[in-house]
């Protein structure tokens, strides 16, 4: 079903599985090869890797029994069946065909699974890394710079750290697994670029909704936190699919793209609720202290033109210290 030149191929798309993908395929048996590879892409599926999976439903879908086989007794409806249920498959990866139950029963795993993935720690230690940077920028830059271009380094390095901690714990919780990483540097420009745009957006987002609730519709408590979560999550939205138009992510079909969306908006919040239960009162006392110092050592411009270029510039860098979220 699949042929040896393209080993290289294989390679990049299966990685660690690539072994038992060989061990597989040397099956002389036709069903019996079929039925390794609709195992071999279940396990690739639980693991989210969609488009392995799809690959190795697709050759079964489209396999037929091998001509040697004919010694071997096995009834057209067991070749039947595993075509079958790799055509159902591929169809909930792809989107088309399948029923509302198979399809919700799809999004409800991805968005479980996608909840609670390394990502969550990274969130954890970026929550507690923003605002550390945002001081670490002051006291580096105020030597450099004043007003509001202080305040700009300022926030800017305190983003800096967020994207950065993120990436970083994701990749260490990877390597910690056993999994193999691309270090090579597009790789990694990739993951820091989409990371950026998916929590700039996430901020501003955030940031504007609940300034629209609160000013606009005058709107607080449980309503304006809503409408806040809501603005967020069409922030994670936003920024992923910028992403994949600058080609930092790859392209997702939409049950795949809803669920990440919705499990990085939920790691947020349980991230900052993780920090507010371990660390009572002190996060929300150290992101007043670091906004108050920022604010004492390089004071707000007085131009209202100045200010309403640079303040939604700020926002989208996490000045207001919404700590991973109410």
């Amino acid at each position: 079903m699949v042929a040896v030149s393209e080993a290289r191929e294989l390679s990049s798309l299966f990685g660690d599985h690539l072994t038992s993908l060989r061990h597989v395929l040397r099956e002389p048996d036709s069903l019996m090869r079929a039925e390794g590879l609709y195992s071999l892409a279940r396990e690739l599926e639980r693991e989210d890797r969609i488009e392995a999976a799809g690959f190795l439903y697709q050759q079964v879908a489209d396999g037929l029994p091998s001509a040697e086989d004919s010694f071997r007794v096995f009834t057209p409806s067991q070749w039947a069946s595993i075509q079958s249920r790799s055509r159902q498959r591929l169809e909930l990866l792809t989107g088309g065909g399948a029923d509302l139950r198979h399809s919700l029963e799809f999004f409800g795993r991805r968005l479980v699974r996608q909840s609670f993935n390394e990502s969550l720690l990274g969130m954890l230690i970026a929550n507690a890394a923003a605002p550390a940077g945002r001081l670490l920028g002051c006291v580096i830059f105020r030597r450099l710079a004043s007003g509001a271009a202080l305040r700009s380094l300022a926030y800017l390095t305190g983003f800096g750290a967020e994207v950065l901690a993120l990436n970083a714990v994701e990749r260490g919780v990877r390597i910690l697994s056993g999994a193999n990483l691309d270090w090579s540097r597009e790789s990694l420009g990739r993951e820091v670029a989409s990371s950026a745009l998916m929590l700039g957006s996430l901020h501003g987002f955030g940031f504007l909704a609940s300034g629209l609730a609160r000013n606009r519709f005058r709107m607080s408590g449980l309503g304006g936190s809503c409408v806040a979560s809501a603005g967020m999550l069409g922030g994670v939205y936003a920024g992923h699919g910028l992403s994949i138009l600058f080609g930092f992510r790859p392209r997702q079909e939409m049950e795949g793209f809803l669920a990440e969306g919705l499990a990085v908006w939920a790691q947020y919040h349980v991230a900052g609720r993780m920090l507010r239960y371990l660390v009572p009162g002190r996060l929300e006392n150290w992101n007043r202290r670091v906004g108050l110092y920022i604010s004492e050592s390089a004071p707000a411009n007085r131009s209202p033109y100045r200010n309403a270029i640079l303040q939604p510039m700020w926002l989208f860098m996490g000045a207001g210290g919404l700590g991973g979220g109410g």
